[in-house]
């Protein structure tokens, strides 16, 4: 016969273990996980990157952002609104293929879509992308005044090098506007 108290540590371990189960289920499912953690991860990258000071002689003053604090704020907007741009694009046009689709075929395309981890990857790059930028916004000297300020140059290298891997200027247009747009404001 099994005692009371082995049965209630049994019972206990069981319903640890299906919580356990539901919760990582529930973060398998969510589309929201991955990318909250890597927009996390880029701030902090963010932020120890702003802090970094470096030897004018060396290598990484060789390979830094060379412009100035007006340079690095255009862009870094440039490529928080182009980003910004693209999330809501792409989600929005996905939405509305999926929707579409589940109609027609299953609403488990919806939770498979969900689960698909190369999606949430994927936007969680962009993600990450936009926070680093925004973040980088923050950093470079918008407090002073006009051209002034200090400018992290590992942040606006770091950022330069993203956009030459994604593949060049595109979406320039939109920045430049923005930064017109906000020239007295930030100025």
């Amino acid at each position: 016969m099994v005692s009371t108290s082995s049965s209630a540590g049994l019972a206990r371990h069981v319903r640890r273990s299906v919580a356990w189960h539901r919760f990582r289920e529930y973060v398998n499912g969510a589309l929201w996980v991955l990318p909250t953690a890597a927009a996390l991860v880029a701030l902090a990258a963010g932020y120890v990157m702003s802090q970094v000071t470096h030897d004018p002689d060396s290598l990484i003053d060789r390979l830094a952002f060379q412009g100035t604090g007006d340079d690095a704020r255009a862009l870094l907007i440039t490529v928080s609104s182009t980003v910004v741009t693209v999330i809501a694009l792409v989600l929005g046009l996905t939405v509305v293929a999926l929707q579409l689709s589940s109609t027609q075929f299953s609403p488990r395309l919806l939770r498979n879509f969900l689960r698909d981890r190369p999606n949430q990857v994927v936007l969680s790059a962009f993600v990450a992308t936009f926070a680093y930028s925004a973040a980088g916004l923050y950093t470079v000297g918008h407090w002073t005044r006009p051209g002034g300020g200090i400018t992290p140059v590992l942040v606006s290298a770091v950022e330069v090098a993203r956009r030459i891997v994604r593949g060049g200027a595109d979406g320039a247009d939109t920045g430049i506007r923005v930064v017109r747009d906000l020239e007295g404001v930030v100025g």
